[in-house]
């Protein structure tokens, strides 16, 4: 079962075409149920009484998807390999501050990482 629809996607304000959309959806489901701990597998996600929490769940997938398809990677191994740390082409050197490898933490994208943590989906106490 699927978090989110593409009719729900683009109620968010996102903007892939639903090709991208459905190519990364399944990934991105997954790597934002690691880090909220598989919140929604035992709260049911359509009775949940606090929406403002279901909207960020469904918002951090729709980062995640954007920004998988952005990268055109699926996993942050993928990423990694795909970084570089400088280009030189004659004269021109290019040395970027930051990578993309560097925009994800648990292979979540920062952006979803922080809607799921307004709402204490990434809490790991007890």
């Amino acid at each position: 079962m699927s978090y989110l629809t593409y009719d729900e996607y683009q109620a968010l304000g996102f903007k892939l075409e639903e090709q991208q959309f459905t190519q990364y959806l399944k990934r991105a489901e997954s790597q934002i149920d690691s880090v909220a701990r598989a919140f929604y597998r035992s709260v049911d996600i359509d009775t949940d009484q606090v929406e403002d929490r279901v909207t960020a769940f469904k918002t951090a997938i729709c980062e995640q998807v954007d920004f998988l398809a952005y990268a055109g990677s699926e996993t942050s191994y993928q990423l990694a390999q795909n970084d570089y740390n400088s280009v030189s082409i004659g004269r021109l050197s290019l040395s970027p501050k930051n990578g993309l490898a560097d925009t994800v933490v648990g292979g979540v994208c920062m952006e979803a990482r922080d809607l799921l943590g307004r709402y204490g989906l990434l809490f790991t106490g007890v």
